[in-house]
């Protein structure tokens, strides 16, 4: 391996790291950061608390994240195989990425209550060309 690409797979192991543990402490009930370590590592030991955090720690948030973790690893590994059975240029990365957003944005626009026109009072498609 390339000392680059072992660089980048580093970045990308804290990066999930940080980010498991990040949705960890995060949420509508707040829990610091050390009481978090404090609870998991009980957990590892076998000593489960039996008080909120522990609880909202361990039956809520956890499986949530591994959970969260596993779908996106299927995802990026049906989008490889994806990519390496077809030999489709629109199936490069860029593309499909691209594509995603694109189709996305209308979603996001009437969603979030921006003032979208009806179909019907869109201007024609002549008034487009010059």
């Amino acid at each position: 391996m390339k000392q680059s690409n072992a660089v980048l797979w580093t970045i990308m192991a804290v990066l999930l790291i940080a980010v498991f543990f990040l949705s960890l402490v995060a949420g509508r009930f707040a829990i610091e950061p050390g009481a978090v370590c404090d609870i998991l590592m009980r957990a590892v030991r076998g000593d489960a608390g039996t008080d909120m955090a522990s609880t909202v720690v361990l039956e809520l948030r956890l499986p949530r994240t591994l959970l969260a973790m596993l779908v996106g690893a299927g995802l990026s590994l049906s989008g490889a195989v994806y990519q390496g059975i077809s030999a489709i240029r629109s199936s490069a990365p860029m593309c499909l990425v691209y594509r995603a957003v694109l189709g996305s944005v209308p979603y996001l626009v009437y969603s979030s209550g921006g003032q979208a026109r009806e179909p019907r009072s869109w201007p024609s498609s002549a008034a487009w060309r010059v």
